[in-house]
Parts: structure tokens; C-alpha cells; sequence
């Protein structure tokens, strides 16, 4: 559904509640944004809580994106704020944890993307794995092979987030099984079953100590039925892909620093 904004942008975006126009919810959730002081992440994307209609909710506005992605925004790609709408619909389709979709919605210039937002309820009585770790500097035996099994489904339906670290993983507080949720989900890419390649790549992201990768991949390699030695050395592998990748990301930017006006 299209409609146009009070500025005269184009306004594209769905809510899963249609008791409302468009129009009036995208006035609603933007009025209550910058309103809110209750802010949970501020930088490069903020996210901050309102209530609409009685339920809390997490309010994601993605930065406005430069050129050339904010052409290719809605021409090559979907935004992120529709692609994280999207995702949240299979996810939880699929029998996967994530905080319930409430909408999304984003304004263009002609063809250029300018403003995004996506809406979620908030989940209450969770936390992030990296809180969880910063609290207690490891986690429960049992709490990682939970963790294990619950990274095995995902890579057995194809499902790939490549952001896959603990700030973006929430637990619930009373740890039972499958309380697993994930956020963030903009960068989650569909697929057929994950390789043992792929998915010891996507567990590479995870900065554990050790013991517990150690712990993660015995219960994991016992899952898919495959040779732990085979699943450390693919794990190396992945691990110093990433960290010849950053470096020569850290090359590169000192050769060409962004312009930050």
C-alpha cells in the first residue's frame, strides 16, 4: 500500500493492524519516536520504546542511506526496514523466535530512499547473550547446548544471519528450551539446508572463550553427525577469513577515509 506524506514524499509500508490509514499510523509512530526519551541504542541507527495501542514497542529508525544505496533501496533491493518486517513473518512462520511485527514503513524522494522505520513489540523478560556474558563471563553447560541445538535448526531450515553475534541473540531470563529470539534481522538470507562449511562460518562470529567454543561445537558436531576435529578446523578456517577481512577493511580505510560531512 502507497500513499503520500504531508511533505509530499512517498510513502510505502504495511501494519499488521489496518484500523488505521497509512498515513495516520506513520504520523502516530513518528510523533511518539521523537518524543520518546526512552532511547535503547543511539548511533547509527536509533531505536527507542513507545506504546501504540496499549502494547510497548521497539522503534527502529535506520539512518538515511547514501548514494548509491539510496537509489537501489526499492529499485535493486528492499530496504532494510522491509526486509526486517519480511524476515520477522518467516521467522516466526517457521516456529522461530523474533519480537512480533507491527509494521514498517519508509518515505522516497522521487526514486531515493530517505527516512525508514521499523516497528516490533518489546520483547520483555529477555536479554542479549553478549549482557549475559558481560554479567557472568560465561555461559551454563546447559544454556550452551541449548544454544547448540537452537543453531542447528536454524541452519537446517537455511536460515543465515550475517550478523550472527551475541548482541544480537536474546535469552530468556529463565533459560528454558528454545528461548532463543532473534533481533537485528535485517541481513537474514534464505537458503537450503547450511553445508558444514557454512555453518561452522556463521558460528565463526561468535567471540566465546575457549572452553565455551569448544563445548558449543562438541554438542553441535554430535547434532549433525560429523567429526569435532572436522568442525574445529573449518571454525579456523572461517575465523581467519574474518580477520584477513577486517584488516584489509582497516587498510582500506586509512587509504580512503570516509567523508563524514
Amino acid at each position: 500500500m502507497s500513499s503520500t506524506s504531508p511533505k509530499g514524499n512517498n510513502l510505502k509500508g504495511e501494519f499488521s493492524s489496518s484500523n488505521n490509514s497509512l498515513q495516520d499510523q506513520c504520523v502516530t509512530v513518528i510523533k511518539r519516536f521523537n518524543e520518546s526519551q526512552d532511547i535503547i541504542q543511539a548511533g547509527r541507527n536509533t531505536l527507542k520504546k513507545i506504546t501504540l495501542n496499549g502494547v510497548i514497542c521497539v522503534v527502529k529508525a535506520y539512518r538515511i542511506p547514501k548514494f548509491p544505496q539510496n537509489y537501489s533501496y526499492g529499485i535493486l533491493a528492499k530496504s532494510k526496514a522491509r526486509k526486517s518486517y519480511d524476515n520477522a513473518k518467516r521467522l516466526l512462520e517457521l516456529g522461530f523466535s523474533t519480537p512480533k511485527p507491527i509494521g514498517y514503513f519508509e518515505y522516497r524522494s522521487s526514486a531515493k530512499l530517505t527516512n525508514s522505520y521499523y516497528i516490533c513489540e518489546y520483547q520483555a523478560e529477555t536479554q542479549t547473550l553478549h549482557s549475559l556474558l558481560t554479567e557472568h563471563s560465561s555461559l551454563s553447560p546447559k544454556l550452551i547446548k541449548l544454544f547448540a541445538d537452537y543453531c542447528y535448526r536454524l541452519h537446517q531450515n537455511g536460515i543465515l544471519h550475517r550478523d550472527f553475534n551475541p548482541k544480537n541473540i536474546l535469552t530468556s531470563l529463565h533459560s528454558k528450551a528454545n528461548d532463543f529470539s532473534l533481533v537485528d534481522i535485517n541481513r537474514i538470507t534464505w537458503s537450503k539446508p547450511l553445508s558444514l562449511k557454512e555453518s561452522m562460518a556463521s558460528l565463526s562470529r561468535l567471540p566465546f572463550d575457549e572452553n565455551t567454543t569448544n563445548l558449543l561445537l562438541e554438542n553441535y558436531s554430535q547434532l549433525v553427525k560429523a567429526d569435532l576435529t572436522q568442525c574445529k578446523t573449518l571454525l579456523r578456517k572461517a575465523e581467519q577469513k574474518t580477520q584477513r577481512y577486517f584488516r584489509n577493511k582497516k587498510r582500506f580505510r586509512k587509504i580512503f577515509p570516509k567523508n563524514k560531512k
